[in-house]
């Protein structure tokens, strides 16, 4: 028989899988466990994932025991235990992020999205044409257009924006 506890306090990085995955099989069960994700230092997009999937409480990890013992009777009366500080915050910050995407991804055409995952590869221009079955030239025209929607100056810059959003972003990274 499987265990269906009332309770699991999970740490989001363990090894083999995250409490963010455990939250979503609890959740693709239909399973009444309640979740606390404990976490040294969650990342805002693990904070929103983990809300969406519908944690009951987070945590950092060095907070007093009393405070576990705290949300842990909280959770278990089925209130949740998501600090305004801590949760507020990342739905903010990926809210913006999110929304920022959104722009990206609108801005550029296919085309672009292709060349920007060319370029964060590190390809050069030259290599670049070669793949897309295009000249030089057109492959600076696409990069100068890039450059000016996402209003970047250079390839490092082209780069590091799209390993920020290249989970999210189709054809990108």
């Amino acid at each position: 028989m499987e265990l269906q506890p009332d309770l699991a306090i999970l740490d989001v990085s363990m090894p083999g899988c995250t409490g963010v995955e455990v939250l979503k099989d609890i959740g693709s069960r239909n399973l009444r466990t309640r979740v606390i994700l404990l976490t040294a230092s969650a990342g805002d997009h693990q904070i929103v994932e983990a809300v969406e999937r519908g944690v009951y409480g987070l945590m950092l990890k060095d907070a007093a025991a009393d405070t576990l013992l705290e949300c842990m009777r909280s959770v278990s009366a089925g209130r949740r235990w998501l600090p305004s500080d801590l949760v507020g915050a990342a739905l903010e910050r990926e809210g913006e992020k999110r929304a920022k995407t959104g722009q990206v991804e609108n801005a550029l055409t296919a085309r672009e999205r292709e060349i920007v995952s060319l370029v964060a590869e590190g390809l050069s221009n030259k290599e670049i044409a070669r793949h897309l079955g295009v000249t030089d030239g057109t492959v600076k025209i696409h990069l100068h257009n890039i450059y000016r929607k996402l209003d970047v100056g250079n390839r490092t810059a082209l780069t590091a924006l799209s390993l920020s959003y290249r989970d999210q972003l189709p054809n990108v990274g």
